[in-house]
């Protein structure tokens, strides 16, 4: 917070003021928000698990193409790839969904 804060000229107190909030209340949000995420990413991969759905490096790379080298060094392997299952575990979904 007080990165994105002084990214802007500011300090914490003053980004909260705009806001119209407290650190108490900005660092729960943060934590709900964390919840939520590690909650969807579990049922996606319960999903993925149960329907046979997998990553690998080669799947992600026919995915990425030439950026995949950059997107990995960038953000790592693991959450590429949790990101790209993701897709692929939410496209299963909707053509079920339509079948």
């Amino acid at each position: 917070m007080e990165q994105q804060a002084a990214a802007y000229g500011m300090t914490t107190e003053m980004m909260l003021q705009m806001q119209g909030t407290t650190q108490e209340e900005y660092m729960d949000s943060i934590s709900d928000m964390l919840k939520h995420n590690a909650e969807y990413y579990l049922i996606l991969q319960a999903i993925a698990e149960k329907e046979g759905l997998k990553m690998d490096e080669k799947t992600a790379r026919e995915q990425l193409g030439e950026d995949y080298d950059n997107i990995v060094k960038m953000y790592g392997t693991g959450y590429t790839h949790q990101v790209l299952l993701s897709r692929i575990v939410l496209d299963h979904l909707i053509e079920k969904a339509a079948d």
